[in-house]
């Protein structure tokens, strides 16, 4: 599919040599103006070129954007790097409420509890808040949550080599603590980020209006953010939770209060 004759869309002339000058056809001077144009028009005044470089170069902004993992990169010592072991997993049990609507009838879904299960060196601790607890148990929820991702965070701090980083300009990668859901990117998070905004955070949200691919959360008092995230997006689909759990298990975790 392309344009036959493009004057007919601009409803004028446009130049010839591509500089993007257009003229009015119904102007009684139109092919004098045209003529005196084209006299001297040189074309565009800046054509776009594609420069490379000299040597190719891999696209690795995880990397290109932390110092740190940069320096370890580049002196030979990312052995010294380790998998993020430390991380919480939460989800919430709903049930429906039916709203009689004039025509149809209408189901909404309504949270009941919501639990989640930090892991800490090995160690499992639990988080569980529900309607008993009051209407506002989700956000009693959020706020323990904070404190217990206190904990997580230093345990996964403890992990990171210590490397000096001789730059003036250098600002430590803010940490994240993972909140790991499963199938929650279309109802939990919905229901969550109401909750999430009334707690003095800023939100960075990706995904569109009805899933949310990630969802970090800072916390003006708290120096990491919580990194929420649908573990169905990473793993293949139609996977159901016992699948999950049975290929990924927790062999050697012990269970904590």
């Amino acid at each position: 599919m392309y344009i036959s004759d493009i004057d007919k869309v601009i409803n004028g002339k446009l130049c010839p040599n591509n500089c993007q000058m257009i003229f009015n056809t119904k102007n009684q001077n139109y092919k004098r103006d045209l003529a005196r144009h084209l006299k001297y028009c040189q074309g565009p005044e800046t054509a776009k070129q594609v420069k490379l470089d000299h040597l190719p170069k891999p696209y690795y902004p995880h990397i290109s954007n932390n110092k740190l993992l940069q320096k370890l990169v580049a002196t030979g010592q990312s052995d010294l790097l380790s998998p993020t072991l430390n991380y919480i997993t939460f989800d919430f049990e709903t049930v429906e409420s039916i709203i009689n609507g004039v025509d149809n009838l209408i189901a909404q879904l309504e949270p009941l509890p919501i639990a989640s299960a930090a892991t800490i060196n090995g160690l499992i601790t639990t988080l569980y808040f529900d309607l008993r607890d009051g209407t506002d148990f989700i956000e009693q929820w959020i706020s323990q949550l904070f404190e217990v991702a206190i904990k997580v965070n230093e345990a996964n701090q403890s992990n990171i080599p210590e490397v000096q980083i001789n730059d003036k300009n250098y600002i430590p990668y803010k940490p994240q603590v993972s909140v790991i859901g499963f199938n929650s990117k279309k109802f939990d998070m919905n229901l969550l980020l109401k909750h999430l905004i009334k707690n003095r955070t800023k939100i960075q949200y990706m995904g569109s209006t009805t899933q949310a691919k990630q969802t970090v959360v800072s916390h003006q008092d708290y120096d990491f953010d919580l990194r929420f995230i649908d573990i169905l997006s990473f793993i293949p689909p139609n996977n159901t939770l016992k699948q999950f759990v049975e290929k990924f298990g927790t062999k050697g975790i012990k269970l904590t209060k």
